[in-house]
């Protein structure tokens, strides 16, 4: 009976041995398990962070874009001089000038005009920002209505020198003129409406003009 009894205890530890053997076991591979879901999923949130980021920048910028469009319109009174009872010299930037003819509604081709010619690689993209002026000059558009903004003027000038391919730039169709204006028909609506816009299409051009 005694070595039945030993080895019923024999058995009994071993038993024991085994089912805590089985639970270290069982517990090592849950920490195990734990850790490593947590090493995956912790990259995963990580990097989903730096997709939201990134989504969030885009979008930022795509906004701070659209708010520069949309809020860089600006008025500076520059210097103007009535020549006689149809032109004005208008100043356009610090020390440049054009005349303007009221009685056609268009920028004088003259001695003024020829100089700015001359150096307008110096000023082009001085007078394409200058697109974004609303300020008045008491110059006369084609039709006698449209009041004529400095803006107007220097993408007049921009125009006439560099013969702006209107279409590709804009996505107007603008190819109606009246006798003798260099304005095409709905021209000075566009700039007004879109004065920013039009600025941007006309420094890409000048930045690009190989892609046109």
């Amino acid at each position: 009976m005694r070595s039945f009894s030993y080895i019923s205890r024999a058995n009994d530890c071993i038993i024991v041995r085994i089912y805590l053997f089985l639970n270290t076991c069982m517990f090592k591979l849950l920490c195990i398990a734990l850790l490593l879901l947590i090493s995956c999923t912790g990259p995963a949130k990580k990097k989903q962070s730096g997709n939201d980021s990134t989504s969030v920048s885009h979008t930022m910028l795509n906004k701070n874009h659209l708010d520069t469009l949309n809020e860089t319109v600006f008025t500076v009174n520059r210097e103007h001089t009535r020549i006689s009872d149809s032109v004005l010299r208008l100043q356009l930037l610090p020390g440049v000038y054009v005349h303007w003819n009221n009685n056609t509604g268009n920028l004088l081709q003259d001695s003024l005009y020829q100089k700015l010619k001359n150096t307008f690689y110096s000023y082009k993209m001085a007078l394409a920002n200058e697109i974004r002026n609303n300020a008045e000059t008491g110059a006369k558009a084609c039709s006698g209505e449209e009041k004529i903004k400095i803006g107007d003027v220097c993408f007049a000038v921009i125009d006439q020198i560099e013969s702006l391919p209107l279409l590709e730039l804009t996505h107007f169709q603008l190819d109606a003129f009246y006798a003798g204006c260099q304005f095409p028909f709905g021209l000075i609506e566009l700039l007004n409406s879109h004065r920013s816009y039009m600025t941007k299409c006309v420094k890409d051009y000048l930045y690009n003009q190989s892609k046109y």
